[in-house]
């Protein structure tokens, strides 16, 4: 082989041989990411139960992909949904829809529970109302209007405080 093609070729294969082993630790790390995500997914479900058991006058049911919350006949669920660390919420065994000639007589938007970045409260809550997402803390004031919404617990409901900021919004880098 001629000497330039063969320094071409060793230049090319060093080159690969980083990009390969770049893509292979990109790949563990998103592997290692959608773990944890799943496993944090699964402790909420998990926590619901508890916290379920913790007030007593609410009975609780936990299933491979799901967290059924019930008190007086109302349902309220918490589904998993994808791969990763989101949550449907459904009321009464019917995913939450917004009114429309789709889904008529339901009165609730679309609502998800998913990660934030912040540390102190990593769960949040978004509700979507006419295309804009209104998002609060799960904890405790978003789980709070869901048990109040969902269950019709005869608590009054808590007063939103100010939205979060994006970054606090966003998971993931």
């Amino acid at each position: 082989m001629d000497p330039k093609l063969a320094a071409l070729a060793g230049r090319l294969r060093q080159a690969l041989d980083t990009a390969e082993k770049s893509n292979g630790t990109a790949r563990t790390r998103a592997a290692e990411e959608l773990a944890s995500a799943r496993a944090a997914r699964s402790k909420l479900l998990d926590d619901l139960v508890v916290f379920a058991e913790a007030i007593g006058h609410i009975s609780a049911e936990r299933g491979d992909d799901h967290t059924a919350l019930q008190w007086r006949g109302r349902t309220l669920s918490f589904i998993a949904r994808g791969p990763a660390d989101h949550v449907e919420v459904s009321f009464d065994g019917l995913l939450a829809l917004a009114a429309s000639d789709d889904a008529p007589g339901a009165s609730m938007s679309p609502i998800r529970l998913y990660r934030a970045r912040s540390e102190g409260n990593p769960w949040m809550v978004g509700v979507m109302n006419d295309g804009v997402e209104e998002v609060e803390p799960l904890f405790d004031i978003g789980l709070t209007h869901l048990l109040v919404a969902g269950l019709g617990l005869p608590l009054e409901r808590p007063a939103s405080g100010p939205q979060p900021g994006l970054d606090d919004l966003v998971s993931g880098d």
